[in-house]
């Protein structure tokens, strides 16, 4: 089957080089505002880990007392025009990763189709040190001052080949466009994952450094802190919505949990009355009554949290963190350096 869409693996490739020159060579216009951009995306379709990146820089800049503007497109958010997001506000207007970086944040989280005119509103309301971009690396006519590219070490040989055949959205040549390369989640793949991918980058443009990265357990937190407080047993049950769920699962492996129920949504998956409603019931059928979710998936489960109470269920929630292996001060100072030539 994957045979038959190499021809349109090929065709995307060639419309993809063919837009990148047209920008290369100035044919097509790109759009600057006066406030330093940087950018976090990947060159593949979800799953890299770009939200918690997000969340490092916004508190490297709370350390050094600057204000952060996060700019998104909301991808799943069914809103209009320019939002700015509410940590009150319902997932399903704003998307899930902008209402996780709203709570999870100090910075002003906006949503635009047009990320330059989401940018613009920004600065004109809140005259933020810097904008961050989440994702949205192909987005090519807004100028970046900073382009930091995250690789996921865990994800198959087959997520880098170009789509459909696999989840590239293009080649590893248009690394040639990033100031930085961080291989992400080392502590889920081998070795050999790590040094093929560093290989791959190398090949295209020879960075001064290739950072990587660890994606490490914090701690489990109580969604809701007004109910039971520890695990009645170790009958848990796992529940996730994500570009790459094998991490997650291995995460809750590694802290000697053994799943009796796994629940595997498609990323970004929106839970409806009637999906809680089954999951729940195989849950108390096993005598399960805690359920592990990510910190993205928990902002959308809140809404529901009536019913889970009603079941003397507790969802719990992964509360995890970025740590580089080495030179974080070293890649720290490339946004400090913009910082400091405004």
């Amino acid at each position: 089957m994957r045979r038959l869409l190499f021809p349109f693996s090929a065709l995307f490739g060639l419309i993809t080089f063919i837009r990148n020159f047209l920008y290369d060579k100035g044919l097509l216009s790109i759009k600057k505002v006066t406030t330093p951009v940087v950018w976090v995306g990947n060159i593949t379709t979800g799953g890299t880990g770009k939200t918690p990146w997000v969340q490092f820089i916004c508190q490297h800049l709370e350390e050094l007392g600057k204000k952060g503007v996060i700019v998104s497109r909301g991808y799943g958010g069914d809103y209009e025009g320019i939002l700015k997001v509410e940590p009150d506000m319902d997932a399903r207007l704003c998307g899930d990763e902008p209402l996780w970086l709203a709570k999870n944040t100090k910075a002003t989280v906006y949503l635009s189709k047009d990320r330059y005119a989401g940018a613009v509103q920004a600065i004109q309301e809140v005259n933020p040190d810097l904008i961050i971009l989440d994702d949205g690396y192909q987005h090519r006519r807004f100028h970046r001052d900073l382009n930091i590219v995250l690789l996921d070490a865990s994800a198959k040989a087959s997520t880098y080949k170009l789509l459909p055949v696999g989840h590239l959205r293009e080649g590893f040549s248009a690394l040639k466009r990033a100031d930085a390369v961080v291989i992400n989640k080392c502590n889920y793949a081998e070795s050999q994952q790590v040094n093929r991918l560093i290989h791959k980058v190398e090949k295209v443009k020879k960075f001064d450094e290739i950072w990587k990265a660890d994606f490490v357990f914090k701690e489990w937190q109580p969604l809701f802190k007004d109910f039971h407080q520890s695990f009645k047993n170790q009958n848990i049950s796992v529940c996730c919505g994500l570009g790459n769920p094998q991490a997650f699962v291995k995460t809750v492996r590694n802290q000697n949990f053994q799943p009796i129920e796994m629940f595997i949504f498609p990323d970004h998956f929106y839970w409806r009355p009637i999906d809680i409603e089954k999951m729940t019931y195989k849950m108390k059928n096993r005598q399960s009554f805690d359920l592990m979710v990510t910190e993205k998936d928990a902002v959308k489960l809140a809404r529901y949290k009536k019913h889970f109470k009603e079941m003397g269920m507790q969802l719990w929630v992964c509360k995890m963190k970025v740590k580089i292996l080495e030179d974080e001060n070293k890649l720290m100072s490339q946004i400090d350096q913009l910082l400091e030539s405004q």
